[in-house]
């Protein structure tokens, strides 16, 4: 797993190099300490998510689809309810 990972990373870290950003993997489990650790870093803005599309619960379908194709570049984001 780890070469695999390794094999990944270095095109990452070059792409991340040319555009003088840093970037590193964080493996994420269903943890609710690890979760408030994260959401802090968020608020921080120490961390950013990388969001590829927005879509309505309605959507969901269409999303889960796009999804599947494997050609997101970032994180697929389904809005359950809008906030005014």
């Amino acid at each position: 797993m780890r070469f695999v990972f390794g094999l990944m990373r270095r095109k990452i870290m070059r792409l991340a190099a040319e555009r003088e950003v840093s970037y590193s993997f964080l493996f994420v489990r269903p943890d609710g300490d690890q979760l408030s650790e994260i959401v802090i870093l968020l608020s921080q803005e120490r961390i950013r998510p990388v969001i590829d599309k927005v879509s309505s619960f309605g959507e969901a379908k269409e999303a889960l689809e796009y999804l599947v194709q494997g050609r997101s570049k970032g994180k697929i984001v389904v809005k359950m309810k809008n906030i005014i």
